[in-house]
C-alpha cells in the first residue's frame, strides 16, 4: 500500500538531475528512490538516451526501474530487457528531416543507432562490448542505413 503522503508516480530526468558528473548516481539518491519505491510509488526514469545507455544508472540505483528513453520514442521495461513500445521515425521521414536540416546547416552531422551500435555520417562511433569488433555495419554511414531501410 502506498503512503498517502507520497506521489503515486515519480518520473525523474536522468541527465543532470538523477546523475551528475561521470554519469553516476549518488548512494544517497539511490537509497531514497528505493525507499520511496518500497513505500509504493512507481519510479520512472526519463532520458534522451537509448535504453542501452542506462546500464550504469541501473547498477548505481541497485534497481531497474521502467524508463522513457530516446526523447520519448521508447518505453523500456528492464525487467523484460526489451522495449514495451517504440515510436520511431520511418526512414523516409528521417531522410526528409535530415535534408531540411542540411539545407539550413550544411556542416551538420547525423548519427543513428543501428543494431546496438551508433553510426554517424562517416564511421561507427561506439559499440557495446569489444570496441575492436566493427561488426557487419562497420564503415557504413548513418545515411546508408537511412537509405537501405
Amino acid at each position: 500500500m502506498i503512503d498517502s503522503q507520497l506521489p503515486r508516480l515519480i518520473a525523474i530526468d536522468v541527465d543532470g538531475t538523477l546523475v551528475g558528473a561521470g554519469f553516476a548516481v549518488s548512494e544517497h539518491t539511490a537509497r531514497v528512490l528505493r525507499r520511496v519505491a518500497a513505500a509504493g510509488s512507481v519510479i520512472v526514469l526519463v532520458t534522451g538516451r537509448s535504453p542501452r545507455k542506462l546500464a550504469r544508472v541501473f547498477a548505481d540505483l541497485g534497481m531497474r526501474y521502467d524508463a522513457i528513453c530516446a526523447n520519448g520514442a521508447i518505453v523500456f521495461r528492464p525487467a523484460e530487457d526489451q522495449p514495451r513500445s517504440c515510436r520511431m521515425l520511418e526512414p523516409v521521414q528521417a531522410r526528409e528531416v535530415c535534408r531540411l536540416i542540411q539545407e539550413q546547416a550544411p556542416e551538420v552531422m547525423f548519427a543513428a543507432e543501428v543494431d546496438d551500435a551508433l553510426v554517424d555520417d562517416r564511421r561507427r562511433l561506439d559499440r557495446p562490448g569489444d570496441r575492436r569488433d566493427r561488426g557487419a555495419h562497420a564503415g557504413r554511414s548513418a545515411a546508408h542505413h537511412l537509405h537501405a531501410h
